[in-house]
């Protein structure tokens, strides 16, 4: 398994200009300046709970008049974008921020291949997923499954943050594909790398726990425990294989009654 740092500049500046916090205080000031170019086209294209205004509009406008403009000024609002001192700035910060990555990926990868193997029970796909830096500032830990693409963007919480949460983002990319229920695979990929990983790599700490701050999502909580006496024997056995232990778990009574209340989707 391979991963390719980049940096794309239109993700960037889109995720940059959606976020709910500003990467730098002086931010602020080129969405201003950008929304002055065309608040229309600036809401529909990075605020989305803005559509239904806009889309009332179009009898009046007419959609051919509409999107001719839209497509003009959102020209003009990319080449004011780039050309811009904040966006240099967010550039340079999250490409400082890329290298960091790299040289952690580098000089890391070998042990996290190896430890993440030895906790699945096989070898990880000879894949190449390619990673889309965005600022640490601005939390950010999304896949996009379909164009094998990890976007990741965070401060260093603690000690090989990003190394276990860019693993555990790779795990959603390839056990998702695998394993049917969403939340009980997501547990697991919690117990693999937020947990398992992380202590093995830090040579020290405790599961859900980190620097006293919480670890994992807090509505997997109660799953992610409720599986802890199955996860502590299933590591002890030397014919490790997740996908027998996810189908183990998806047969238990127990599992099965925290695994009926909860949605599909949050």
């Amino acid at each position: 398994m391979e991963l390719k740092f980049k940096i794309n500049k239109y993700y960037l500046l889109a995720h940059a200009l959606k976020s709910n916090v500003p990467p730098f205080d002086e931010w602020i000031e080129l969405p201003n300046k950008l929304w002055n170019i065309s608040n229309d086209v600036y809401w529909f294209l990075f605020n989305p709970s803005m559509h239904d205004k806009i889309f009332a509009k179009l009898d009046d406008t007419g959609f051919d008049v509409f999107f001719v403009k839209l497509k003009k000024d959102f020209e003009k609002i990319l080449s004011v974008a780039f050309k811009s001192k904040e966006f240099s700035r967010l550039y340079k910060e999250t490409k400082e921020y890329l290298n960091f990555l790299e040289k952690e990926w580098i000089s890391k990868q070998k042990i996290i291949i190896a430890t993440t193997e030895e906790i699945l029970g096989e070898k990880l796909p000879d894949i190449s997923i390619n990673v889309l830096v965005t600022h640490p500032k601005l939390a950010n830990g999304i896949v996009l499954p379909e164009s094998n693409i990890i976007c990741w963007g965070h401060k260093e919480n603690w000690r090989n943050y990003s190394m276990v949460y860019l693993m555990h983002e790779a795990l959603h990319l390839i056990l998702d594909k695998k394993l049917e229920k969403k939340h009980l695979t997501h547990a697991i990929i919690e117990l693999i790398s937020d947990n398992e990983l992380r202590v093995r790599l830090n040579g020290k700490g405790k599961y859900f726990k980190e620097q006293g701050e919480s670890v994992g999502h807090l509505f997997l909580h109660k799953l992610a425990r409720a599986t802890l006496p199955f996860w502590k024997k299933y590591l002890k056995n030397s014919n490790k294989n997740i996908v027998k232990f996810y189908n183990e778990l998806n047969a238990n009574p127990e599992i099965q009654k925290l695994l009926e209340p909860q949605l599909e989707e949050f």
